[in-house]
């Protein structure tokens, strides 16, 4: 009798562990990730803004970033950004592609979904997840607008 009560209260006990291990468990992995997607965002979105304004430097210095600067810059910048680099004229048709993988893709010539580019334009930024028109599967993507200086 008293082993039979000891028993239940111990698988109790055990159960009420085991199921609290897994709730916290659960609860750290989705707060875990939430925070590793954010900060890829953040990342993402700075290493846009940067090579924008490199690439607008470039431009307004007099070259052409698509055939003076790209083809050198453009692949250590997808290495170090750990990224594709696309850069698209107004409608989205890609100029260059530089990806950091050396997959030997290239998508230059291509046009990116229209939503992507919209976005860019009426809003100054895009950030999300999205095929681009492009890709099977979806990748986050980031993309700030160029300007450059004219006149």
């Amino acid at each position: 009798m008293k082993s039979s009560l000891f028993r239940r209260h111990f698988f109790l006990i055990a159960g009420v562990i085991l199921i609290s291990f897994a709730l916290l468990t659960a609860a750290f992995m989705t707060l875990s990730y939430r925070f590793m997607v954010q900060e890829k965002k953040q990342d993402m979105g700075e290493n846009a803004t940067l090579v924008a304004t490199l690439t607008q430097n470039v431009l307004n210095m007099g070259y052409d970033p698509s055939t003076d600067a790209m083809p050198l810059f453009g692949p250590a910048m997808s290495v170090i950004t750990d990224a594709n680099v696309l850069f698209c004229d107004e409608n989205g048709l890609i100029l260059h592609y530089s990806d950091d993988e050396d997959a030997g893709d290239d998508y230059t010539g291509y046009t990116i979904s229209p939503a992507v580019s919209d976005a860019v334009r009426r809003s100054g930024c895009y950030s999300g997840m999205t095929d681009l028109g492009l890709y099977s599967t979806l990748h986050f993507v980031s993309g700030v607008p160029i300007y450059a200086q004219t006149g």
